[in-house]
Order: structure tokens, then sequence, then C-alpha cells
């Protein structure tokens, strides 16, 4: 009996000692922080026939207007902004506020000295050079104030002849000269139509291919009869029905059909593209050359680990193969790109073919002519082509060694191989770009999460630095109390591999306390949740201010910008590849930072990564004390087939089936012919579920369209299963991105159960009262 005394005051004690109070109010501050609007990039607008502009930035809540004159290398203020508003209210009679006058996309005349705008019935003319505004006024003609009507010609061919239409699921022509109208297509029905309308009887607008000469045009329909349905219930109106949706899961026998039809106007007549080529293939239309009648295909096998790039000949519907590409265990997809200049008579084609994701150069026929870049670093997409000086320009990734490889620099190349490749913008920073229109210059939009956007101005020849224009003004944040984030990089469970990551700590940190500390996972393999540029408020920065620190760090498996050996290790293991590495990080982290609290760790994620943090908190049972997992796909056996199959090598079966055949005289015939079938028995989170020790709560929404609500049912199912207490929220109005009233009740869920179970604050809520007013605006 002493015993159990002594053990029930220390329990007491231990408790007293553990109980923290969870800032709120701090955390709601901190959600609410917003940057200036348009502060992610700096806006040019260009001086007629020249690379000059001007621009404005917002800097403590006042906007200031400049001007570039690139060849004098030269930024000015535009005009006196006092000036400007003093005469503009005595040509209109109205204030104006000197700090906000909101000007956009007017533009300087050739020359770069007059700029012209027109506010009601004033024409206003600024002269930069003299610094002068004058003004003339217009009388305004009432019918001009009328709203011009909107001209929507769907289906009307380019010279205005033919409308393309569709009824009772066919297509027809109309001659808009005469009004005569034949029918096109006599094989339509409800599940395989031209009009995909459910109104049928009526006339709705199609949408063809025209081609340049108006002599042929090209219509698409999608086969949807026989796909699997899966069921939605609306709990919130009227009588609760279930409403069927087709989707397509891993493993289904029937998938998504893509059909091209060619028609020639002249003698209404078709012909089916042949473009089947591999069972259950996926096929989508990469670029159309109107001009030449020729169209441009990518069709991939079910398990894509095989495309071909087709050409199509819309004149025979003849097609092609230009493009060839394989991957092993799969083609990466995120990346992916293929342009055409030269008038289709060059191609530039991305492929991961050697390991990491590079640019090929190919000939309008699909010979490869050259490599375009090479080395243990990544391109990725192309973001401007100068087909005079026969120059690409793409993003980078990992190309300067000892850097973080997930930002995106911005290079250049000769598509044709000759010459060294330049790395444009050098800062460590993913760069966004915009170019003048002579391509000589870029101006330059850089930050990471640790440093504000920063806007530049670059010499395209070699990247030399022209000036610098502008950076994000925090001066008021910092002023409130607002801090930076931290960036950081910890080795991967196998030791060697480099993760980066992003910590953010509470506003008020004190490095002499010990704070619990909670990962935000996703573990990809398409992408992952750590911020490659600068953001304030976000749900992990207002989630550290309850007292926190919340990191989010890469996963092997993850970003597909680091190569196929490293987006591809999480293959065959959706569920689990990712729990070792996260694991790792956090007991680097631990290790490294007094101030982390190692008995104290927290894992929260969303779709993949509501995945993740059920299965890492039921795999290591006794590091995770808490969890919050949001829109779980808990079980992939009833997943998107395309996300699936392409990232876990599921069962097939080979079979010799008949199949019946209409012959020309309309009898049947049989032949026999192999299909694949497959099947799938995919780990599950269920599984995992006996293992649980910590606090969990499961969270969906009830429309969710992506991932089925009944993934996080079965998985509270599971734990029910085992006696497992778990807090289970249904949003009813959440969809698979909360917005309005449900994101609002998740981020406090979120906050209140971590602080329960991480902070001991049971007394504290995250919530309060509202009224209905403050409630519309949520919802909105």
């Amino acid at each position: 009996m002493k015993k159990f005394i002594v053990y029930l005051f220390f329990l007491n004690l231990s408790c007293g000692l553990f109980a923290q109070n969870a800032n709120y109010e701090q955390a709601e501050k901190a959600k609410s922080n917003r940057l200036p609007w348009n502060s992610d990039q700096l806006t040019p607008f260009f001086t007629q026939g020249s690379d000059d502009f001007w621009f404005r930035e917002v800097k403590e809540g006042e906007e200031k207007y400049y001007y570039v004159d690139l060849k004098a290398r030269k930024v000015e203020k535009l005009w006196d902004p006092v000036y400007l508003a003093a005469e503009m209210e005595k040509a209109t009679g109205r204030k104006y506020d000197p700090k906000k006058f909101g000007f956009w996309k007017i533009y300087f005349n050739k020359g770069g000295e007059i700029l012209n705008w027109m506010d009601g019935n004033v024409i206003f003319e600024y002269n930069r050079k003299t610094r002068k505004l004058s003004y003339t006024k217009k009388e305004i003609n009432p019918s001009d104030m009328m709203p011009r009507r909107m001209r929507f010609d769907t289906g009307i061919s380019p010279d205005g002849r033919y409308q393309v239409f569709g009824k009772e699921h066919n297509a027809y022509i109309r001659d808009l000269q005469d009004s005569t109208v034949v029918q096109l297509t006599f094989d339509g029905i409800p599940g395989f139509s031209y009009t995909d309308e459910r109104e049928t009887t009526k006339e709705v607008p199609l949408a063809p291919l025209w081609f340049d000469d108006s002599k042929n045009f090209c219509l698409f329909r999608q086969d949807l009869r026989g796909l699997g349905e899966v069921s939605y219930i609306n709990c919130l109106k009227g009588r609760p029905l279930a409403q069927n949706s087709p989707i397509i899961l891993v493993g289904d026998s029937v998938v998504l059909y893509n059909e091209i039809t060619l028609y020639d106007v002249s003698t209404k007549t078709q012909k089916k593209v042949k473009i089947d080529k591999w069972q259950d293939q996926q096929m989508r239309i990469l670029h159309s050359d109107t001009k030449a009648n020729k169209l441009y295909l990518e069709r991939r096998n079910r398990r894509n680990t095989m495309l071909d790039v087709c050409e199509v000949d819309l004149s025979t519907g003849d097609v092609k193969v230009i493009i060839h590409e394989e991957g092993d265990p799969y083609i990466g997809i995120e990346l992916a790109s293929i342009t055409f200049l030269n008038d289709y008579k060059d191609i530039i084609w991305w492929s991961e073919r050697t390991g990491h994701g590079h640019l090929y150069h190919y000939d309008g026929e699909g010979n490869l002519k050259n490599v375009i870049t090479s080395g243990n670093w990544t391109a990725g997409k192309v973001v401007s082509i100068d087909e005079k000086n026969r120059t690409v320009y793409f993003q980078a990734y990992g190309v300067t060694p000892g850097e973080n490889p997930s930002y995106a620099k911005i290079c250049k190349a000769n598509v044709d191989g000759k010459g060294k490749m330049v790395v444009l913008t050098p800062e460590e920073a993913t760069h966004n770009v915009i170019f003048c229109p002579s391509k000589r210059f870029i101006i330059d939009a850089f930050s990471r999460p640790d440093l504000p956007y920063q806007f530049t101005v670059r010499d395209t020849r070699q990247g030399d630095l022209v000036f610098k224009l502008s950076e994000l003004d925090l001066n008021d944040m910092y002023k409130q109390g607002w801090k930076m984030p931290e960036t950081f990089s910890v080795k991967a469970a196998d030791g060697e591999t480099d993760l980066y990551g992003v910590m953010w700590k509470p506003f008020d940190f004190d490095s002499t306390k010990r704070y619990p500390i909670i990962s935000c996972v996703y573990p990809g393999p398409q992408t992952d949740n750590v911020p490659l540029t600068f953001e304030v408020g976000s749900t992990n920065e207002a989630l550290a201010q309850v007292g926190f620190i919340v990191v989010a760090f890469n996963h092997r498996g993850g970003l597909p910008l680091r190569g196929r050996e490293y987006h591809s290790f999480g293959y065959n293991s959706i569920r689990d590849h990712a729990l070792a590495d996260d694991k790792c990080g956090l007991e680097q982290l631990i290790a490294r930072h007094s101030f982390i609290d190692g008995d104290r760790v927290g894992i929260y994620g969303h779709s993949g990564g509501g995945m993740m943090s059920t299965a890492a908190i039921c795999t290591y049972p006794d590091f995770y004390k808490a969890c919050v997992s949001s829109a779980g796909n808990h079980d992939n056996n009833i997943y998107s087939q395309f996300f699936v199959e392409s990232h876990y090598a599921i069962d097939e079966e080979v079979k010799v089936i008949e199949e019946k055949l209409e012959t020309k005289d309309g009898r049947d015939s049989v032949i026999m012919r192999e299909k694949t079938f497959y099947s799938v028995n995919l780990p599950t989170n269920m599984e995992l579920a006996k293992n649980l020790k910590g606090h969990l709560m499961l969270i969906v929404g009830g429309m969710d369209g992506n991932v089925h609500p009944v993934q996080t049912i079965r998985m509270v199912d599971a734990f029910i299963n085992h006696g497992k207490d778990v807090e289970f929220v249904l949003l009813p109005r959440g969809r698979h991105s909360y917005d309005g009233v449900s994101a609002w009740y998740f981020e406090n869920k979120l906050r209140s159960h971590f602080a329960k179970y991480l902070l001991g604050d049971f007394k504290s809520s995250g919530f309060y009262d509202i009224e209905i007013n403050e409630y519309e605006q949520i919802i909105k």
C-alpha cells in the first residue's frame, strides 16, 4: 500500500512538471499572417519595342513605382506620388491615395517617354522625362459603357463556314451558308458518347480540333462503359441518398478508353485513328500542328513502364512512332516534357534514361541528334526557347554540388549540344524568371523557406547580375514578433543520403526550455511537403506557436527532383518506405538540440501523409506518442489505379479468352486472344492497428472524392476490433483538400490534440464560440 501511495505521488508530480499551457492565441495570430499581395513575383510592364519596363513594389503598406532602363543600367522612381494624386484630383474631382494608386496593365509607348491611362472619361498622359501629367476629357457614349457580348463560337471552323455540334450522343455538322445539317456519327451511345451530356435531345456544343484549312477536324470521346463505381452519401441536405461516381481502382479489369476520329468535311467521311498498342493503355494529346494537319500523341502501357510519342497524319490516319521510352521500375511523369521548334523539325525530349532526368534533341523524324544536358543532377521543365540562337532555358536541380538539390535554378544550353551549359541564377534558392522580349535579360524572383523573395535582373549571356530591383519587406512582421523558420539537413536511415528540411519554432522560443517535436510528413513519390519557397502563415508555423518544434523534411522515395534511384526508392513499399527515414531524422535532431524533448514526439500528415503517420505510430509505438492522420489512403487496394500500379508491382495473370467480332455481313465470328488480368493484395494500415500505444486522431472529409472516406472508416474499425482508443473526426463538408469551416475545424483539432498529449494541456481549448456572420466568413 505504501509503495502504491509513493507511486501516485511521483505520478502526480511528473504530470505537473509535464503539463504546459498551449498558446492558442499566438497560433491564431500566426495563421492570420499574410504576405503583401503579389509578393512572390515582380510583374514587369514592358515598354513598346523595348526590354525596358515599369514595376511596382509594396513596402510598409505603400505602393512604390519604378522605371527600369536596361540600356542605361538605371532604375528610377517613376513619379512623385503626392504630385500625381493632386493633379488627378484636379481632373476628376475625386480623392486619390498617394500610397495606393493600384495601377496595373498600362504600358509606355515606344521610347519609354509617354504613359497613358484612362479614369472614367479622363485620359491621362504622363511624361516620364518632364515628370508632368496632362489630361483630356472624352465624351462617353452610353453604348460604350455597355458590356460587349462575348462570342463563343464553339465548334466553328477557322473559315467560319461550318459548325460541329452534338445531339443524342452523336456528332453533326452544319453548313452555316445554307444551314444544312449532316449527321456524322451513328455509334454514339450512353457511356460512349460524343456529347458527354445527360441532355441528349437538344443541341450541345462540341470542341473539335479544327485544322487551319477548315477541311479536316478530329473528335475525341471516352468509353466509360463498365467502369466500376463508388458511392458517396450526401449527409447534409434532404433525404440521405447514395450517389455513385465512376472511378478506376487498382486492379480493375475495365479502365478508361480513349478514341480519336478524323473527319473530312467535303466527303463527310470518318477514319478511326489506330492508336491502340497495349492493353489498357493511357493516351493523351501532346501537341497539334494544325497547319500541317498533324497530331502528336503520347500513349503509355498500364504499368507505366513504356511509352510512345506518336505522330498522326490527319489526312490518312496513319500513326508513326517517333520516340519510344522505357523506364524501370516506372517512367517518371512530374518533370516530363516535350517541346517542338523550328517548324517541328526539332524536338526537345525529357528522359530519365541515365538515372537522372535530362534533355535530348531529336529531329522531326524521331532520330536522336544529340544529348543537350547530362550529369549527376536533374534537368527539369523547359521555361523558354530562343529558336534564333538555338538556346533552351530550363530548370535544374542539384546542379551545384553541396547545395540542397530540391531548389530550381535556371540554366541554358545549346540545342545542338555545342558549348557549355550556363547556370544563370547562382543563388541557392528556388528561382522563377520572366524573360524580357529580346531574351537578353531575365527578371528573377527567388526565395527559399529562410530567404524572403529577392528580385533581380540578370543578363542571359553568362547570368551576370545587372542590378537588384527589390526584396520582400518584412519589417512590419518583425515588429510583431515574427521569426524566420530554419533550414537543416539530416542523414537518411542508410547513413549516407542527405535529407533536407525546415524547422519552425515558437516566436517566443527559449533555448533553455525543452519542447515536444512534431514531424509533418508526406511520403511521395510524386512530391513531398517540404516548402521550397518563402511563406508565412502556414499550418506548420501556426502549430509551432502552440508550444512545439515542428519539422518537415525529405524522405527517400519522395521528390522526383533527385533522380530515379531516389524517387523510386519506395517502389513496391507504398506503406512503409519512408518510416525509417522519418524516425532516423528525428533522432538526429533530438540528439543535436538540447531544446527538443525526445520523449514527446508527434507526427501528422494528410492523404499519403495520413497513411504514413498512422503507419509510423503503429510501427514505432514507443517512439511516436501522438498522431493526427487526415484523409489517409490506409487501404491502397481501393485507391487510384494509375498511382498504385505505377508504384507497386501488383499480380498479373495472362488468360486466353473468347472475343466476338461482328463481320461486315452482320454475322459474329469468334476469335481467341490473350488478356492480362490484375489482382491486388497490398499491405494495409489495418494490419498494424494492434500495435498502437499512443494517442491517435483520424480525420476525414465526408465528401472526399480522391481518397474515399471508407478508407478511414475501415481504419477506425480495425482499431475498434483491437480495443484501441482512438479519436475519429468526420468533416461533413470536407473534400480532399479542406477549406472554409472544414479547414478551420481541422486546424483547431490538430492543435488541441497535440496540446493534450504532448503538452499535457487538457484545460484550455483552441476552439471559441463564433457568431453566424463569423461562421459565414469562415465558409467563404
